[in-house]
């Protein structure tokens, strides 16, 4: 094949072009290797993150979770807007659930749980709405995860925050207003 010679801009388009082309042909692999070199090339940070993104999306129907969970760290790591990363958050989070569920390994599956549970205390700290039991979810695995030590104070922090929260949003203990006609 004779030598073309493109300019960087050129490059940038032909890699991002083929990237694109290897995931809607299903060729992953090729598509990983790919995304590296955009970010050799200097890629701008919001169409890598679009890449990392449409990679993990790729990935999130694989039996293993680990490339869904890896490419959308890293579409995380190139997110600026916290709004925009609540849900992507709440999407790690599912992927490590789904880890932890097919991990036999109780020390891997632990660790997998707690980063489950970083991820949806992220998520619940920007703002998303969470489910209730999901909150009991939540308050748990950091309840569980706190200690004495400045890490496991802070998860017993988080926990508190949470069960707080969860508290009110149940309206537990009910609410009562003292009025004549309830005294008796």
């Amino acid at each position: 094949f004779p030598s073309h010679d493109i300019n960087a801009d050129e490059k940038k388009i032909a890699l991002y072009n083929l990237f694109h082309l290897h995931i809607k042909e299903g060729e992953l692999a090729s598509a990983s290797k790919i995304i590296k070199d955009l970010h050799d090339v200097g890629f701008a940070r919001d169409k890598l993150f679009c890449s990392y993104l449409a990679l993990a999306r790729a990935h999130e129907k694989d039996v293993d979770s680990s490339f869904y969970i890896e490419f959308l760290e890293q579409a995380l790591f190139l997110q600026d807007d916290e709004e925009k990363k609540a849900p992507l958050l709440l999407s790690l989070y599912n992927g490590y659930i789904a880890l932890a569920k097919q991990t036999q390994d109780p020390r891997e599956k632990a660790a997998k749980l707690k980063s489950a549970a970083d991820s949806l205390y992220s998520a619940y700290d920007t703002g998303l709405y969470i489910p209730p039991s999901s909150l009991h979810w939540l308050a748990q695995q950091l309840f569980c995860l706190s200690g004495s030590d400045a890490e496991g104070i802070a998860y017993a922090a988080k926990a508190r925050a949470v069960l707080q929260d969860l508290l009110q949003i149940r309206c537990y203990p009910p609410k009562l207003t003292i009025t004549r006609e309830n005294i008796g």
